[in-house]
C-alpha cells in the first residue's frame, strides 16, 4: 500500500482467485482504477474469478460472535449436483483463512479435485477481534473444536450440494493437531479420511519445540506436571487413542524444529499398531512448510491420491 501524490492509495493484494492485483482507491475506499488482475492476464489462472468463492456465518457454543467460513467451489460447479466435502483447518492457531492467494494451501487446487472446500475461522482466528484470538489459550481441544463441529453441522444442514458423507478433513500445524484431535472424537467419524501436516500428536512432548515462549503462552503456563489439571495433559490427542479409526495421511518434515519430526513418526506408528489405514510422507529437506516446487508437487499428488480414494472421487484400487 502506498499513498500517491494525488491523495489516492495504490494497493497491491491478492484474492483467492487471483495471485496479484494492483489498483487505486480514493479516501473512502472506492476503487478508482484497476492496473492488473492476475487472473485476467495469466493463462494459468484463466477462468478463476470471484464466482468461485462464497462465505457463510454460523453460531457456536463457545462464543457469542458469529463465526465466518469460506466456501470454494470446484470448476463447472452446479448447485443441482453434489460434491464431497473438503474441510480445511488452519494453522496458528492464531491465524486464519483469508481472501488471499497461496501456493501451499490453495483452496481452489483442492476444490478442483472435485470438492466443495469449507475453510472455517474458529476461535483463535485473527481478524474478528482480539478476544476471539486470545480465547484459544488453554483451550486448544474445546473452543475451536466445537466451533468446527458447528461449522460442519451448518454445512450438513444448509448446503444440499455438499455431500458430507464422503467428506475429508485436512490441516497443518494447529490444523494438524486438530485433525489428530478429531481422530479420537466424534468429529473424526464424520470423515472418510484425515490429513495431518506437521501437527502435535503428544502435547506432553510440547517442550521439544524451539518456540518455548509460544507453548508457554498457549498452554496457559509452563509445564509443571502431567496431571489431569494440566492443559498439556487435558488436550493431548493420544489420550483418545482407543477411538482412532479413520484412514489418516501423515506428513512431517525433518527440518521442522517447531514441531519435531518425532511427532509425525509417533502418529504414524500408533496408527499402524492400531490397524488404521495410514501413510507417512517425509521431506528431509523441508521445515514446517513444504516450499520446494518439486516437493510441493509430490505433497499434492500423494495427499490427493489418498483423499480422492477415500472420498470416492478416484477409481484407483488403492490409496497407496
Amino acid at each position: 500500500m502506498q499513498v500517491l501524490a494525488n491523495g489516492q492509495i495504490l494497493i497491491s493484494d491478492s484474492k483467492i482467485w487471483s495471485s496479484r492485483d494492483y489498483y487505486t482507491v480514493n479516501s473512502v475506499g472506492k476503487v478508482t482504477k484497476i492496473y492488473l488482475q492476475a487472473n485476467l492476464v495469466d493463462e494459468a489462472l484463466s477462468g478463476l474469478g470471484p464466482e468461485d468463492v462464497s462465505e457463510f456465518y454460523f453460531s457456536s457454543n463457545s462464543t457469542e460472535t458469529d463465526l465466518q467460513s469460506w466456501i470454494i467451489y470446484p470448476a463447472n460447479f452446479s448447485a443441482e449436483k453434489t460434491y464431497p466435502l473438503a474441510f480445511l483447518v488452519h494453522g496458528g492457531p492464531q491465524g486464519g483463512f483469508y481472501n488471499s492467494w497461496s501456493t501451499r494451501w490453495n483452496y481452489k487446487v483442492w476444490a478442483d479435485q472435485g470438492y466443495v472446500v469449507i475453510a472455517p475461522n474458529p476461535t483463535a482466528s485473527s481478524g474478528w477481534g482480539q478476544n476471539l484470538t486470545d480465547a484459544v489459550a488453554s483451550h486448544w481441544g474445546d473452543y475451536p473444536y466445537w466451533d468446527l463441529v458447528y461449522a460442519w453441522d451448518y454445512v450438513n444442514s444448509s448446503l444440499p450440494y455438499v455431500d458430507t458423507s464422503r467428506g475429508i478433513s485436512a490441516g497443518a500445524s494447529f490444523g494438524g493437531y486438530m485433525n489428530n484431535w478429531f481422530q479420537g472424537h466424534e468429529m473424526g467419524r464424520r470423515f472418510k479420511a484425515l490429513v495431518t501436516h506437521d501437527g502435535v500428536t503428544n502435547s506432553l512432548a510440547d517442550y521439544a519445540t524451539e518456540e518455548l515462549w509460544f507453548i508457554n503462552h498457549d498452554e496457559g503456563g509452563i509445564f509443571t506436571s502431567p496431571n489431569e489439571t494440566s492443559t498439556y495433559y487435558r488436550w493431548n490427542p493420544i489420550l483418545y487413542y482407543e477411538n482412532w479409526a479413520t484412514p489418516h495421511f501423515v506428513v512431517h518434515n525433518d527440518l521442522d524444529y517447531r514441531l519435531p519430526v518425532s511427532e509425525g513418526i509417533m502418529l504414524f506408528n500408533m496408527l499402524q499398531v492400531k490397524g488404521v489405514p495410514s501413510k507417512f510422507l517425509n521431506f528431509p529437506d523441508e521445515n514446517h512448510w513444504v516450499l520446494d516446487r518439486e516437493n510441493s508437487r509430490v505433497w499434492h499428488r500423494e495427499i490427493f491420491k489418498w483423499i480422492n480414494y477415500y472420498s470416492g472421487l478416484s477409481n484407483a484400487s488403492s490409496p497407496f
